[in-house]
């Protein structure tokens, strides 16, 4: 019983501080995974479309905020023609430059990389096949920015410190014949 209490602990501990972006329009997805080019403009889809907890990634173009990307979502832009700049901050700070394309469709895709106590992230320019797969995976967020502070980084870090420090605990004082002895003796 105690473990149980234990690991129902460890779990509220580990997804705390978790939060939602606001969600975009169902019928407005639906018009933007058509895919349909404007010709005076070039249309830019910024998507993830992979788990990343409770990590929330601040997105600017340009050097200006447009919104926040989580785990499956995707944000959507039309820029002029001419070079611009794509830079998500997380717990590291990536970015990609590009040439838009009047008409075109271009697909910028947010990767999670392995780190601690968060994810790297790392953007990449993608095809036109490979970003529609992905966005097709994701959905639609509203361009909205949230201040660092509010970003969900910082209570996923203490999230993801507390459940690294809090769940060997459990295991090393609850589970049956783990006890601290056993480990402190060197036992495997």
């Amino acid at each position: 019983m105690m473990l149980k209490h234990a690991v129902i602990a460890s779990i509220a501990i580990a997804t705390a501080g978790c939060a939602s972006l606001p969600e975009g329009d169902p019928k407005m997805d639906a018009a933007l995974k058509q895919f349909e080019p404007r010709p005076e403009v070039a249309s830019v889809y910024i998507y993830c479309d992979e788990w990343m907890g409770t990590v929330f990634t601040n997105v600017a173009i340009d050097g200006e905020p447009l919104g926040q990307l989580s785990t499956y979502t995707y944000l959507h832009t039309e820029l002029p023609p001419g070079k611009h700049s794509v830079t998500v901050l997380a717990n590291n700070a990536d970015t990609v430059e590009f040439e838009a394309q009047e008409g075109a469709l271009h697909y910028i895709w947010q990767e999670k990389k392995s780190g601690w106590p968060l994810p790297a992230i790392k953007l990449h320019l993608m095809s036109e096949a490979a970003g529609q797969m992905g966005v097709g995976r994701t959905d639609y967020r509203v361009p909205s920015h949230r201040a660092e502070g509010q970003s969900g980084l910082k209570a996923a870090a203490v999230a993801g410190i507390s459940a690294a420090i809090v769940f060997p605990l459990v295991l090393l004082y609850a589970a049956p014949g783990l006890g601290a002895a056993a480990v402190m003796a060197g036992a495997h």
